[in-house]
């Protein structure tokens, strides 16, 4: 199972109003998506153990989308993807990796960092 597939099953069980999703697959990346998402307030929590993520949702999560293919970004070029990817400036987050790991837009462009798009959520 891809990132791709891992974040769609979220997406569905958002839109069935499941409390609870179990994804049976697990990456370090996956888990770093998981952790900023959860940081921003668009899941309760998670836990994964072995080769298997519960993902406990609490309902805010409209679309969440892996991006394919991975788009490089320049830090100048922010707006034209928040433009792509989400409904307003102030709605949503691109994940992206960059050098020093992966974060979210707002965060790499305080930095000024460009970096690879990872997916988007709002």
């Amino acid at each position: 199972m891809n990132l791709s597939d891992c974040l769609n099953n979220i997406k569905v069980g958002e839109l069935k109003g499941q409390r609870q999703v179990r994804i049976k697959h697990d990456s370090i990346v996956l888990r770093k998506i998981l952790s900023i998402i959860k940081e921003e307030g668009f899941i309760k929590d998670f836990k994964a153990s072995g080769r298997e993520c519960v993902v406990f949702l609490n309902g805010r999560i409209n679309n969440i989308k892996a991006i394919s293919p991975r788009l490089p970004v320049k830090y100048r070029e922010w707006e034209v993807f928040e433009e792509r990817f989400l409904p307003s400036a102030t709605e949503g987050l691109i994940i992206v990796s960059t050098s020093k790991g992966i974060k979210t837009h707002v965060q790499a462009k305080r930095e000024r960092e460009g970096g690879v798009l990872l997916a988007f959520v709002y």
